[in-house]
């Protein structure tokens, strides 16, 4: 948590641009992904590209935001919103690290004669759950500040 308050307003913007920037940038990519039916190596190209571009993305909108907004103090209700939603972020990616696990026990039970696309669904079902859960946080900190 950033010890210098940020406010409710800067947390709750920030909250903003990335939730847009992960809903645009990483659905798209695993849709890109199975579209053109990349292999790992691409993937992980395509994916640190994704990384890089959120990040330069957010930067920017966070020097943008530092210096236009005052700073406020943090209070109690900023780290209540916080930890609730990454509270219930974290149910999210626990239930799909457990899907995960099924899936690759299934896989290796049907391995013989499966399509390449199969040896590639635990990556992006662990990806797809990864942006779910980042989704899910992100949307219920502005939810909860909203609920004012």
């Amino acid at each position: 948590m950033n010890e210098s308050g940020t406010g409710t307003e800067f947390r709750l913007r920030s909250s903003w641009a990335c939730l847009v920037t992960t809903a645009l940038i990483y659905p798209a990519l695993i849709l890109a992904g199975i579209l053109a039916d990349w292999r790992a190596p691409i993937l992980a190209i395509m994916l640190a590209v994704g990384v890089a571009a959120q990040a330069l993305v957010l930067i920017i909108v966070h020097i943008y935001l530092a210096l236009r907004m005052p700073q406020e103090p943090d209070d109690e209700r900023d780290r209540q919103v916080l930890n609730r939603a990454s509270s219930i972020a974290g149910y999210v990616l626990q239930s799909g690290v457990f899907l995960v696990l099924v899936l690759m026990i299934t896989q290796a039970i049907l391995r013989s004669g499966t399509p390449d696309i199969l040896d590639l669904l635990p990556i992006y079902t662990l990806l797809a759950v990864w942006i779910a859960s980042e989704l899910v946080r992100f949307a219920l900190t502005i939810t909860a500040y909203r609920a004012r």
